[in-house]
Formats: structure tokens, sequence, C-alpha cells
């Protein structure tokens, strides 16, 4: 996800790196284009494109804005809802920010094939198994 977010023109000297093959050649220096994994800063930058892109799309989808905002940690977004009809709408809605924004979604998690079913054929899909964490069924009663 890292790559889908350019530095600009004038943070690049704050990703630069030095490359030399061996002693008897001449120092290469680097600069950086895009946000790579492993940069410490790499997370953070990223957690505020997503954040930026669902706030410039908040007409399009109030859900899906805030999903993307409040529901995610880097790269990872983990959401509850109360039916499958809920989570194949939110998919859709946030796929088509993510699609409008060049940002391609790699893996659906669901302990519900109808989900899965119905989120995108090219992604991939996981169902987890039984005993699995995800696959287990948390009733929570509220206070």
């Amino acid at each position: 996800m890292f790559h889908h977010f350019q530095v600009q023109k004038k943070d690049g000297d704050f990703f630069r790196s030095l490359w030399i093959e061996d002693s008897s050649k001449d120092v290469v220096d680097y600069q950086m284009k895009v946000n790579l994994f492993g940069v410490v800063s790499s997370p953070s930058c990223a957690i505020s494109g997503l954040r930026f892109l669902a706030y410039d799309n908040m007409v399009e989808s109030l859900q899906a804005t805030c999903f993307i905002q409040e529901g995610f940690y880097v790269d990872d977004g983990l959401k509850s809802v109360k039916t499958d009809s809920e989570a194949i709408h939110l998919i859709k809605e946030i796929q088509t920010i993510y699609i409008k924004e060049n940002i391609h979604v790699h893996i659906f998690l669901s302990n519900k094939q109808e989900v899965l079913d119905r989120a995108p054929k090219t992604e991939n899909l996981y169902l987890p198994e039984e005993g699995d964490p995800i696959g287990e069924c948390w009733a929570y009663s509220g206070m």
C-alpha cells in the first residue's frame, strides 16, 4: 500500500539512501519517489493518505469514509457489522472510493461465505476454518 503514496518533490531530500557496490566504485545517491515498506514514517504517511482520500470522498459515502478514517491500523481495516448485507454494502462503497483513487484492496476476510461470494472476485478471499479466532462467534452485550 505504501507505494500508492508519492513523496512530494520538496520532501525528496528526506528520502535518500546511499549505495555502493564495492570500494572501487563511487557512491550512488538514490532518492525515493514513493513511500517504501520498512521506512519508519511509511505507516503514518499511508494512514494519513487514506484519511485524506476518505475525507475527499465523504460526499459519496459517509459510512465508508468513517470506516477508512477510524477503522484502519496502518494498512489493515477491521470492521464488525450486524448483517451480511451491511458488510456487502460497505465493501462496495469502499471499493468505489479506492478504485477512484487507484488504491487496490488485496484481501477480504469474513466468517460469512455470503459476504465473500459478493466481494470483488479479483481479490483474495479467506473464510476462516473452525477454531480460527476470526471465525469464532463473539457476543457483546452493551452496558
